[in-house]
């Protein structure tokens, strides 16, 4: 990740303890930042593909129950449902 920086290029030829200190400091610092950036844009993605997945796997069920209905004969859809009746949770009687 540092190939291109080079220590001899980069800084003045009188150098001391505080100058290696910070440019290992400097490489250090922008490589964690620019690894998080990274990883903080590979969860975002992920994040808007399993949005989209959900909302495909929805509209795809509803067209399987549109097309199941469409296929099934009138005394199939509505005979067996004649009576029955949906029952209420959370009231006592």
């Amino acid at each position: 990740m540092i190939g291109e920086f080079d220590y001899e290029d980069s800084v003045v030829p009188k150098a001391t303890l505080l100058t290696y200190t910070m440019f290992f400091l400097f490489l250090f610092t922008v490589t964690v930042f620019l690894m998080d950036l990274l990883i903080g844009l590979a969860v975002s993605d992920t994040t808007r593909t399993l949005e989209k997945a959900s909302r495909t796997r929805t509209r795809l069920q509803i067209e399987t129950i549109q097309h199941v209905e469409t296929i099934m004969p009138d005394f199939l859809k509505y005979r067996p449902f004649r009576n029955f009746k949906i029952p209420k949770i959370g009231f006592s009687i």
